[in-house]
């Protein structure tokens, strides 16, 4: 779904028990949970670090949300992995929706009240970016993604 204010996979309103970890890494996190396929970013803007990582599951689905922080910012990373596709809507402003590939997959950059958001699906998972950053910033941190040693 795409209008001029919003864009959207569609959102339900079920709440999880969330779980805190001790991690230090999303990427571990991620591995811990049999998340194998590439989606946490190694590359944040300049001066941001992690924060935390929390873990929220149902039957339907695992969110994954992390935390960077710099200062008072933040850009915080949701990945959601799904039992089945269930879309979810993202509120954006009025500028057009910039579509970046990488790694054969469609990345969709967006703006709303100041932030910027990176959003994308694969195989089974919904990710998000939030925080402030540029267009040139989230085409690295998205290619950071799939630059694996």
């Amino acid at each position: 779904m795409r209008t001029k204010d919003i864009f959207g996979f569609a959102k339900t309103s079920e709440e999880y028990p969330v779980q805190k970890t001790d991690e230090n890494d999303l990427q571990t996190v991620l591995n811990q949970h049999g998340v194998v396929t590439d989606l946490s970013p190694r590359w944040y803007p300049n001066g941001y670090s992690f924060n935390n990582v929390d873990v929220a599951a149902s039957p339907l689905r695992t969110t994954f949300h992390a935390v960077y922080e710099k200062g008072d910012e933040q850009i915080m990373v949701t990945i959601t992995s799904l039992s089945e596709f269930i879309p979810s809507t993202y509120e954006k402003d009025y500028e057009d929706i910039t579509v970046y590939q990488a790694s054969e997959i469609e990345h969709y950059f967006m703006t709303n009240l100041e932030h910027s958001k990176i959003v994308w699906v694969t195989e089974n998972y919904e990710c998000s970016i939030t925080g402030s950053f540029s267009i040139e910033e989230a085409m690295k941190i998205i290619d950071s993604i799939y630059e694996r040693n």
